[in-house]
């Protein structure tokens, strides 16, 4: 994903043996020097962004605002409700 010719954020899939995984990644407020060591997505000469450099934005809150924004967007589209739960609920009983 791009915008005004740097790169973003990533959409990607993978299909192996009649198994799909897919995901997405959005820069927020990362520390863009780490993409200097890599090639990101096999593109050479990409300039990556994020969503604070685009916006100037230079607080933390912003991150908890776009998780919030994408699980409400992900609920929505899936028709589903969000909702918090611990991560204990989440793990399998010992």
């Amino acid at each position: 994903v791009w915008t005004e010719g740097r790169k973003i954020a990533s959409l990607g899939i993978h299909v192996k043996q009649w198994v799909t995984l897919h995901g997405f990644a959005i820069n927020v407020d990362a520390d863009l020097g780490w993409f200097d060591a890599i090639v990101p997505c096999g593109l050479q000469d990409v300039t990556m962004t994020s969503i604070a450099r685009e916006l100037g934005e230079t607080t933390r809150t912003l991150s908890a605002e776009v998780r919030a924004l994408v699980v409400a967007a992900c609920a929505t589209q899936f028709g589903l409700r969000a909702r918090m739960v611990a991560l204990a609920e989440l793990l399998p009983e010992e």
